[in-house]
């Protein structure tokens, strides 16, 4: 059984990322989107689109002011 039918097969999972919009990220999420995993992102780039099941998040983890319960 390949990734994604493996994942197929399981319930429904959402995934956190922080720095999704990166250079490293941004090709994770696609991958992720491309078997149909639901995604929540972590980001400062608020100009970023991703097509599929994302939640995008402004914020910044090294600000104390990150409310990460969002996340």
């Amino acid at each position: 059984m390949g990734l994604k039918e493996d994942f197929m097969t399981r319930k429904k999972m959402q995934v956190c990322i922080t720095g999704g919009t990166g250079f490293i990220g941004r090709s994770l999420v696609n991958k992720l989107l491309n078997i149909g995993m639901s995604l929540r992102i972590l980001t400062r780039n608020s100009k970023t689109s991703f097509s599929g099941n994302v939640d995008i998040i402004l914020g910044d983890l090294t600000s104390p002011y990150c409310d990460l319960h969002k996340f």
